[in-house]
């Protein structure tokens, strides 16, 4: 079923309403390690498609309010039941990248961690 053609006005809805968020955000990329990255490598890390957790439809309003923040100020606020894989997630992303997390967004995912007992992270490294 190709979702979009047999629903009409659904693609053109997200196209004036959607956005396509990085999991890990380019900034919070840089901060990590990317800095260190040639340019090619940078714009392979900003279209990466061999992941669906790294480029992820998302509203306009949930990309303006995360912007470039990493999990210490910004953790899917308005839907807890999203957090552990959003987590998980960002977690595979940056170890899938070999970024790097600083103590304080350290201790914030272990944090929220302890709400995800079973969660299972997998992680897709980037040639």
């Amino acid at each position: 079923m190709n979702s979009w053609a047999e629903r009409p006005g659904r693609w053109d809805d997200f196209v004036a309403k959607g956005d396509i968020d990085h999991m890990v955000p380019l900034a919070e990329a840089w901060d990590s390690g990317a800095k260190q990255w040639t340019k090619q490598r940078r714009v392979e890390y900003a279209n990466y498609l061999d992941d669906d957790r790294h480029l992820v439809a998302v509203s306009q309003r949930s990309n303006r309010q995360k912007s470039d923040q990493d999990v210490t100020t910004w953790i899917v606020p308005d839907n807890p039941s999203q957090r552990c894989r959003y987590l998980a997630d960002q977690v595979a992303v940056k170890l899938g990248w070999d970024l790097s997390v600083d103590p304080a967004e350290q201790a914030a995912m272990r944090d929220i961690a302890v709400e995800c007992p079973g969660t299972e992270v997998t992680v897709n490294p980037v040639p």
